[in-house]
């Protein structure tokens, strides 16, 4: 797989996925805050998606095989991997205690 192709993939994975509300309805206070954490997770991940696919775009309108495109290409390609671990987790975390896994 490219890496164009690859960080198409992990966009196309990142975008596929609506962002979440908090859905418990624990009593627990602390598992509201962790909720309200993950919630907030996801709304930055829809943030930085934002601004990945601002860079991907000037990357496509770049010079491809200079260094410095070379090295934000996978900064970039990188960071897309992170949000979307940081989104499954998240909503990994709303699902159990939407689930009372958590309880």
């Amino acid at each position: 797989m490219t890496r164009h192709h690859e960080r198409a993939a992990v966009i196309a994975a990142a975008t596929a996925v609506p962002a979440t509300v908090p859905t418990s309805a624990s009593p627990a206070p602390h598992l509201l805050d962790i909720e309200a954490q993950a919630v907030d997770v996801l709304t930055q991940a829809e943030h930085a998606d934002v601004l990945l696919q601002a860079v991907f775009d000037k990357l496509d309108q770049m010079e491809r095989s200079t260094p410095a495109a070379v090295a934000i290409n996978c900064f970039a390609t990188c960071a897309a991997r992170a949000v979307a671990l940081m989104r499954e987790a998240a909503e990994n975390i709303i699902g159990s205690l939407k689930d009372g896994g958590a309880a």
